[in-house]
């Protein structure tokens, strides 16, 4: 065998045993306003926790969906689903190549505010006469309109 030839299997093989896929990928957590506390869960577990919004998760390195699920005071809770992809390195990589994909991932809730609770307005009226349009009822007055005309 040519020694060429031994040198580049040599080389092809050590360059097979290079790092492996890490054991987690991130998944990055933001909130529109900032300053939310979410919880990353998968089935019944919680995977992870960001608190304060934006930051970053790590979850194993594995396709999966997980449940994120936001809180923040003032606010509707928000929850939803964000896909993660596997970071699997290839044969290229491996032989020392550089290549851009994407792994983990990532998701953005918009927060609502909260809604008061406002009851019914109502409007008062005088009891009309006979024959006479309702007229709304006079507001009421603290007193201090008929001092300030008692003054003059």
């Amino acid at each position: 065998m040519p020694k060429p030839l031994v040198l580049a299997l040599c080389a092809m093989s050590l360059a097979a045993c290079g790092y492996p896929a890490s054991n987690s990928v991130g998944v990055f957590v933001g909130t529109f306003p900032p300053g939310a506390s979410c919880a990353v869960v998968d089935g019944a577990r919680v995977v992870g926790q960001v608190d304060p919004t934006p930051g970053i998760v790590l979850v194993p390195n594995q396709e999966s969906d997980y449940l994120v699920s936001c809180k923040r005071n003032g606010f509707e809770d928000a929850n939803a689903i964000v896909h993660t992809r596997a970071e699997i390195r290839s044969f290229r990589e491996r032989l020392g190549a550089n290549e851009i994909r994407a792994s983990g991932g990532a998701i953005t809730l918009a927060l609502v505010p909260k809604r008061r609770a406002v009851g019914p307005i109502e409007q008062r009226t005088a009891e009309p006469r006979p024959g006479e349009a309702p007229q709304p009822a006079p507001i009421a007055s603290t007193g201090a309109v008929h001092e300030q005309n008692e003054l003059r």
